[in-house]
C-alpha cells in the first residue's frame, strides 16, 4: 500500500516542476549566447531624453567574426558598423569618417556581461510574472533591479523561442524611465551578408577622415592620473590616448563600468584653465550627468549615463600621478 502513495506523489512533484517559471539568470545567460551567435536583422526603436530614432538593424556572425551595423531611417543619414572591439561611425551626408577601438565588445542594443555571476552582488534579478508581446512575439521579462544606488535599475523582455532581447528600459532611482529600445519587427535568418572589412573601409587615407584622429590603447599604469576607490562594482575598463589633427598632446580616455553601467573619463591639458563646460557640480546633458573642473593643468571631465552620486565618486576618485607627464 505504501507504493501507490508514493507513486502519485512522485507524479505530483513532477508535474510541478515542469510548470515551473523559467529562472532569471537562465534566461539572461541564453540571451547573451543568443545575441553574439545568431544572425538577425530588423526595424529598431530607440527612446532617449523624449525623442524616438528609428534605425535599421543588422547582426552578422560567423567563424568567430562578430558584426553588427545600425542605419538611421531618417534624417540626418548615419550608419554605424561594429567588429568586436572596434566602431565606425560614417556619416555619408558630409562623407565623414569616425573609428574608435574598445577592447572589449558592446552590442549597440544592450549592455551586459558574458558571466552573468559579475552583475549580481548588485542587482537582484528576477522574472516578472506577466508574459508579455514584443512585435507580436511571446517574450520572458526579466528585471534587474538595482541594489543601491549607485546605478540604474532595468527591464529586458528577451523572445521565448530565440533568446533574443527585443525590448528593454532602464529606470532612475526615482523609478522614470531614462531610455528604451523595442524591436517593431524581428528576423532570425540562417545566414545575413557580411557587412564591411572596417578596416579597408575607415582606413585614415580614405576621404574625410574623422578629424583626422589617432587612437592608441595603453597600458593604464602609462596614465597620468591613478583611478582610486572607485564606487563598489565599478573597475577600469580600458585606457587609450586621443591624439587629434593639429593637437601637440593627446587627450587621456579611461573607461570604468560595472559591467551593464560605463563612465567615460577625460583628462585634458588645459595649461590656460579655461573651462568647457562652468564647474558647478554634477550637470546633466539629456540622460548623461557629467562633470567637469580643473586639475592643476588639465581639465577633467566625467560622464555617463549613470546616478549622480555615482559621477561625483568616480571624479572624486581622479588623482593626479606626482611625475605626470
Amino acid at each position: 500500500m505504501q507504493w501507490f502513495l508514493v507513486i502519485p506523489m512522485l507524479l505530483s512533484t513532477s508535474a510541478f516542476a515542469t510548470d515551473m517559471p523559467p529562472d532569471g539568470k537562465q534566461l539572461l545567460a541564453k540571451m547573451v549566447l543568443a545575441m553574439h551567435n545568431l544572425n538577425y536583422q530588423g526595424t529598431v526603436a530607440f527612446v532617449r531624453d523624449g525623442k524616438l530614432d528609428t534605425m535599421n538593424y543588422v547582426h552578422f556572425s560567423q567563424n568567430n567574426i562578430e558584426q553588427e551595423q545600425l542605419l538611421s531611417l531618417n534624417s540626418p543619414q548615419r550608419e554605424i558598423v561594429r567588429q568586436s572591439g572596434r566602431v565606425s561611425h560614417l556619416y555619408p551626408d558630409t562623407d565623414i569618417h569616425m573609428t574608435e577601438q574598445r577592447p572589449f565588445e558592446n552590442s549597440f542594443l544592450l549592455n551586459i556581461p558574458t558571466h552573468i555571476e559579475e552583475i549580481e552582488p548588485y542587482y537582484s534579478i528576477k522574472v516578472f510574472g506577466n508574459e508579455e508581446k514584443v512585435a507580436l512575439l511571446p517574450t520572458d521579462v526579466v528585471e534587474l533591479n538595482a541594489k543601491d544606488t549607485l546605478r540604474y535599475s532595468r527591464k529586458i523582455w528577451i523572445e521565448k523561442k530565440s533568446g533574443l532581447p527585443v525590448k528593454t528600459e532602464t529606470f532612475d532611482n526615482a523609478g522614470k524611465r531614462v531610455e528604451a529600445m523595442s524591436f517593431t519587427q524581428l528576423e532570425v535568418k540562417d545566414k545575413v551578408p557580411f557587412l564591411h572589412n572596417i578596416k579597408k573601409w575607415h582606413s585614415p587615407a580614405e576621404g574625410n577622415d574623422a578629424c583626422a584622429n589617432k587612437t592608441k590603447i595603453v597600458d593604464f599604469a602609462m596614465a597620468p592620473f591613478t583611478a582610486e576607490q572607485l564606487p563598489p562594482g565599478f573597475r577600469v575598463l580600458f585606457f587609450s590616448q586621443h591624439t587629434l589633427e593639429h593637437a601637440e598632446l593627446p587627450i587621456n580616455h579611461l573607461i570604468i563600468g560595472d559591467g551593464m553601467s560605463f563612465v567615460s573619463v577625460y583628462l585634458e591639458h588645459n595649461p590656460n584653465n579655461t573651462a568647457p563646460y562652468p564647474s558647478n557640480g554634477v550637470q546633466m546633458i539629456g540622460s548623461v550627468k557629467f562633470y567637469s573642473q580643473h586639475l592643476e593643468g588639465y581639465e577633467l571631465t566625467v560622464m555617463g549615463e549613470v546616478p549622480e552620486e555615482t559621477i561625483a565618486l568616480i571624479a572624486k576618485s581622479i588623482k593626479l600621478k606626482t611625475d605626470k607627464h
